[in-house]
């Protein structure tokens, strides 16, 4: 067992807690955060157990993981509360009203995760033959280049841009993140039939953004700017279109097909 190991371990278990509760702490509640910052939260608690075990019982993999684990957690942390905004996983704390004790905890998690990369690498070196100690940390690069390149869909302000039922798209410089959960209503006229009124084709959207709470509206393709767009987050969400437009008489359209052209800008 590597006493210097098992100490960063607990620093950074240590780090990984304060931050986790102080999620808890905030006025904001845990709520208002993105479903992907709490998995990625949840992920980081998970890897602090496991290091701290791994370390206290001297498993032989426990330098390796503590390289990654840290590095990685040290990235990712920095990444989604220091970083501008940049994806869903992304909860900048420059972007809210946060006390000191929030930034301090969260600066001592970087800090440690940092510690325990550092400790993780000397430790493999130290341990395993320089050739495979060389193969361990090339991997450990390749990972965290993995990390770093991970982008998720964005789509720009202003601009049209379709969804799919089901698929969340977040939109740049915003942090609104806006998903087609189900067509409500579908009475659009068929093709080839006169109708007294031509119908229309109503969505359910999920918004969520940084500081707010989640939100779950419906808009239509007719009726009125008030069935048209919603205020959420400092920005209007227009609904301008559903496709595919309306069949042959008793045609349903199946859930895959349909796509909502929406609109996001800046009020």
């Amino acid at each position: 067992m590597s006493r210097p190991l098992v100490q960063a371990s607990a620093i950074f278990a240590l780090g990984v807690a304060l931050h986790t509760t102080d999620h808890l702490r905030q006025t904001r509640g845990i709520g208002a955060l993105a479903p992907e910052v709490m998995i990625g939260g949840t992920l980081v608690v998970v890897a602090a157990v496991v290091t701290l075990l791994m370390a206290l019982r001297g498993h032989e993999r426990a330098p390796l993981v503590a390289t990654v684990f840290g590095f990685a957690t040290a990235i990712g942390v920095t990444a989604s509360h220091i970083a501008p905004y940049w994806g869903p996983l992304s909860d900048p704390y420059t972007a809210l009203n946060l006390d000191a004790y929030s930034w301090a905890v969260m600066l001592f998690e970087v800090g440690a995760a940092l510690g325990l990369g550092i400790v993780g690498l000397r430790e493999l070196r130290r341990s395993t033959p320089r050739a495979v100690a060389a193969g361990h940390v090339a991997m450990v690069v390749g990972l965290l280049v993995l990390v770093c390149q991970q982008q998720d869909a964005s789509v720009a302000l202003g601009q049209p841009f379709e969804l799919a039922m089901g698929e969340p798209v977040t939109v740049a410089e915003t942090g609104l993140q806006v998903q087609f959960n189900a067509v409500t209503e579908d009475s659009r006229c068929p093709a080839q039939v006169q109708c007294i009124w031509a119908g229309r084709a109503s969505v359910e959207l999920g918004l969520s953004a940084p500081n707010e709470a989640p939100e779950t509206i419906t808009l239509s393709t007719c009726c009125g700017p008030e069935q048209m767009r919603y205020e959420y987050a400092g920005q209007a969400i227009d609904l301008q279109e559903v496709a595919p437009g309306p069949g042959r008489p008793g045609a349903a359209i199946p859930d895959a097909d349909y796509r909502a052209q929406v609109t996001v800008s800046p009020l």
